[in-house]
């Protein structure tokens, strides 16, 4: 039996979808290792874990009870991504057991759970990397290929006529075939500029925009049969539900921030 089950711990964890995504494994790793893991991180990501059904996790939204965090860590463990000197000495003043800061932004290989893992002092798996972390919900049969052409930031995304010729080929392939565009709240340049394009008169062409994360997912696992974007959170959820996914990087490395999952194709595009 791990000595550490009898434990509890924090788990802080800000940042953006693809980062808190990259974070599951761990996650899950800690509600093995220890009695209760008290995760703060943003409310929209809370249903990803909920339908995981973690018995030894509870969820706490970061931006609401954040200011508790120095209260309630007495006597824990606390894991943190803020990890500068003078939050982690706060955090050992009030109490916590031991204070591990993780780094949110690492620079070079090995991959981004790879250093969490090492950081912890834990056995790396090589299985880790192709697990579908949210389950496997591949539709395989669905003839729907979704594209996410944006990623909130312009240097990762790929141009648009790459991504307009991947749609052509995918309808001139089969006359079933599907396309879905999606975009989030940063990409309505992009959205904009598809939909001036001759790809959105096509009848077989779908845009959806301002979708809650909960119903992003949920329309992923239904509806794609493919899934093609750019280095962006929505790339690692797809990647993480089992889909088969092809992911464009531009400006960062995927040695350090390829998405998890079974079905994972990286692709470099200058």
């Amino acid at each position: 039996m791990n000595p550490a089950k009898s434990e509890k711990l924090i788990l802080i964890r800000g940042g953006g979808l693809g980062d808190f995504l990259l974070t599951i494994p761990i996650l899950f790793e800690a509600c093995n290792r220890y009695q209760e893991v008290k995760l703060f991180t943003r409310a929209c990501f809370h249903p990803l874990l909920q339908v995981l059904k973690l018995e030894q996790l509870v969820l706490h939204d970061l931006d609401k009870e954040g200011k508790d965090l120095c209260v309630i860590c007495k006597d824990r463990d606390v894991f943190t991504f803020w990890n500068d000197q003078e939050w982690v000495d706060e955090l050992g003043e009030a109490g916590a057991k031991k204070v591990i800061p993780l780094l949110p932004r690492p620079k070079s290989e090995p991959h981004f759970v790879e250093h969490l893992y090492h950081a912890l002092d834990w056995s790396f798996r090589d299985e880790v990397h192709n697990t579908p972390w949210l389950g496997d919900h591949w539709s395989s049969q669905s003839k729907t290929l979704w594209i996410h052409p944006g990623s909130g930031s312009s240097k990762k995304n790929a141009s648009l006529s790459f991504f307009e010729n991947r749609a052509i080929n995918w309808l001139e392939k089969d006359t079933e075939n599907r396309i879905i565009f999606s975009f989030g709240e940063s990409d309505q340049e992009c959205r904009k500029n598809l939909l001036g394009s001759s790809i959105a008169e096509q009848k077989k062409v779908q845009f959806l925009s301002g979708l809650s994360l909960s119903a992003f997912k949920e329309s992923l696992e239904q509806k794609a049969g493919r899934y093609l974007g750019n280095d962006s959170g929505p790339s690692h959820l797809a990647a993480m539900l089992g889909i088969p996914t092809e992911v464009l990087f531009i400006s960062t490395n995927p040695e350090v921030w390829r998405p998890l999952g079974p079905r994972v194709k990286l692709l470099r595009v200058e």
